[in-house]
């Protein structure tokens, strides 16, 4: 992995495990995990678009009582190259890398 791709990859993670714990809490609560992140007192940071600092954006691609999936999908093509940094993470918590920029 390139190394700007690799350090900017760290952001995704860091917020992956973030809304994996948020998860998980909910998940004790409520015995089902979330469809949103409102519910689970996630605020997404707001990215270079946006006028924040975030290199990607999130969301929760599937949930249900047992599982739940979420996908960081980067903003910016880190290397120039056409393809898009994208990670995800499920009810496991780790952080998977689906697609390498």
């Amino acid at each position: 992995m390139p190394l700007i791709t690799k350090a900017k990859s760290v952001e995704a993670q860091v917020q992956l495990k973030a809304i994996y714990n948020a998860e998980k809490q909910y998940y004790f609560m409520y015995s089902k995990y979330s469809p949103n992140f409102t519910e689970i007192d996630f605020e997404a940071p707001k990215t270079t678009k946006e006028n924040g600092s975030a290199n990607y954006v999130y969301e929760i691609v599937h949930s249900s009582n047992s599982e739940f999936k979420v996908k960081a999908t980067a903003i910016t093509d880190f290397n120039g190259n056409g393809v898009f940094n994208v990670w995800e993470i499920d009810q496991n918590g780790v952080p998977k890398q689906i697609v390498n920029d």
